[in-house]
């Protein structure tokens, strides 16, 4: 007697978990829930026979052929061609030209799926506050403490440009203009973050813009193509950034040296600073070459820098500024706050150089899985205020 079939939905996300950035299972299986949001049962399925790994329709296929899992009506390359693409312009798939040829994988929930099906849903008008819900009780948990205890951060924190001047000798990969400059496409796309704290009744209190995530490279181009970014100039995403960045927001860049995407990101609506901020050192959470430090004979102790700070890395104690090294992230955001210029940007001594691009950073990630032993070892360091390794 042949075994039942497999529920896709558990299938797929036994396989997402699989990947370099993981998808794990919860006790209350709202991931499986979540899934039913991007995929019905046969597209579930479907991606049962893809991975992090670019591939055309032509070997998808023939992975699919070679496998005993489900597969009774297999499409030509052609009809499979046009299921993946209906599942890329949903967001559920990551889809790019090579040589001309379009290459199909699976991308991380974030930053991936969740915010270019967000970004789709809400030029489509179908964006809904079930949806964004689900995907709240999923990513504030389970997903947010494995963002938070993955071996090879997912973002890094660059300085504003405003923090920074020539003598810090700050590498390519940290300077902003230099990101916009080298990128082959850009554009903006909404802060889902943003609009799910709207959609509560909780607008902003940094900017009353939406607009304030940056896509670059195959990131920009597939959400272009696909409708759920919009394509800007360089010179339009260099004014965005820079009216980002006098609003107190901080820049997040994808951890690769030429990212594909920048986030713009306050404490106020953020879910990852959010859970920075909770810890008790987020230093040890988050990937950066800088941080701040303060002139106490030049500080007025007027305390404008401790209310920029997003992570409540700053306090007054006896009229003048201090910053607890444990809690600062290097963001900068500080610095261009201060009218006596008393704060500045230090280069940390050690300094972290990302992977080149994503696919080496998936590589380098796959070579470094933590089991669930070692990330509750990370957690109980994090609460008992024990340094941690950074990277």
């Amino acid at each position: 007697m042949a075994p039942p079939p497999p529920d896709p939905y558990r299938a797929l996300q036994q396989h997402l978990d699989t990947m370099p950035v993981r998808f794990p299972r919860t006790m209350s299986g709202v991931e499986v829930e979540l899934l039913k949001y991007f995929f019905d049962p046969d597209e579930a399925l479907l991606a049962l026979h893809l991975d992090h790994v670019p591939r055309p329709a032509t070997e998808i296929l023939e992975r699919w052929r070679a496998s005993d899992l489900p597969g009774d009506a297999l499409p030509t390359a052609a009809g499979l061609d046009e299921r993946l693409d209906r599942l890329a312009d949903k967001g559920a798939l990551f889809a790019a030209r090579r040589d001309g040829t379009l290459m199909y994988s699976l991308h991380p929930f974030v930053a991936g799926m969740y915010e270019l099906a967000c970004a789709k849903r809400m030029k489509e008008g179908t964006l809904t506050r079930d949806f964004l819900e689900t995907c709240s009780a999923y990513t504030h948990l389970r997903f947010g403490i494995e963002m938070l205890t993955i071996d090879k951060r997912a973002f890094r924190t660059i300085p504003i440009e405003a923090s920074i001047t020539p003598e810090h000798g700050v590498a390519t990969y940290d300077q902003l203009e230099r990101i916009i400059e080298e990128s082959t496409a850009c554009g903006v796309l909404d802060c889902i973050c943003k609009v799910d704290k709207e959609m509560r009744s909780h607008p902003c209190k940094r900017t009353a813009r939406r607009d304030t995530c940056m896509a670059f490279n195959d990131y920009a181009e597939f959400g272009i193509e696909h409708g759920s970014v919009a394509r800007k100039t360089k010179e339009e995403m260099l004014a965005i950034a820079r009216l980002s960045e006098r609003e107190g927001l901080v820049l997040q860049p994808e951890n690769t040296a030429r990212p594909n995407f920048i986030c713009a990101c306050c404490d106020d609506c953020c879910g990852f600073l959010e859970l920075l901020k909770a810890v008790p050192r987020p230093v040890d959470f988050a990937a950066s070459n800088f941080h701040a430090k303060v002139d106490a004979d030049a500080c007025a102790g007027c305390g404008t820098c401790a209310r920029r700070c997003p992570m409540g890395a700053i306090v007054v104690k006896d009229q003048t500024a201090r910053v607890d090294l444990a809690r600062c992230i290097g963001c900068g955001v500080c610095v261009p706050a201060c009218k006596a210029g008393a704060i500045h940007l230090v280069k940390k001594a050690r300094e972290i150089k990302p992977v080149e691009d994503f696919p080496a950073y998936l590589a380098d990630l796959d070579g470094h899985r933590l089991n669930s032993l070692q990330k509750l070892g990370k957690l109980l360091k994090a609460f008992l205020r024990i340094p941690q390794r950074r990277d």
